[in-house]
């Protein structure tokens, strides 16, 4: 059994627990305890940041549980978004897909809130219609979104059309 040494622990413990790429004079859990120390003392400065990377885990999770898809944007793109809509960083946000189709990207975005996304996930994973997730989009049924890569004026009724006829994304 390997050892080395843990400057924080003070003993040798087993080389296992050290991490395989830098910093290693410190074992994994002072390493994770360094770089969490690091991320809060960052969003200590910006809450967006910190905001941008609550929406963007729990859009991940979604992407993967949910829609079957990894997520297309990063937390920098989504920084960006959430700066460009001037969305309050006190609403519960959250980030799911026009498409549920597509992967969520800086084309297939739409900013929801809690209640609205919990409701358009479950009826994806129950129901799997696009048409009846898209309800949920549509600006009659009075339902939060906060902004979203649709055009909402080139939108056909969702009663008449197909889930392709109505997205229209901007380019």
């Amino acid at each position: 059994m390997e050892t080395r040494f843990c400057v924080e622990c003070r003993a040798f413990i087993d080389s296992n627990l050290f991490i395989t790429r830098s910093r290693r004079t410190l074992c994994r859990a002072h390493t994770n305890k360094l770089a969490r120390q690091v991320r809060l003392k960052k969003w200590d400065q910006d809450p967006l940041v910190r905001k941008t990377h609550e929406i963007w885990q729990i859009a991940y999770v979604d992407s993967l549980r949910t829609f079957k898809t990894a997520i297309d944007m990063k937390q920098s793109d989504l920084l960006e978004l959430l700066q460009s809509l001037n969305i309050n960083i006190s609403d519960a946000v959250r980030l799911v897909p026009v498409d549920p189709t597509k992967p969520v990207s800086i084309d297939n975005y739409c900013f929801t809130s809690v209640i609205n996304k919990n409701d358009m996930c479950r009826i994806w994973r129950k129901l799997h219609s696009a048409n009846d997730y898209m309800l949920f989009l549509d600006p009659k049924t009075k339902r939060p979104v906060y902004g979203s890569s649709m055009k909402h004026d080139y939108c056909l009724s969702i009663e008449n059309a197909t889930v392709h006829e109505t997205l229209h994304f901007r380019h």
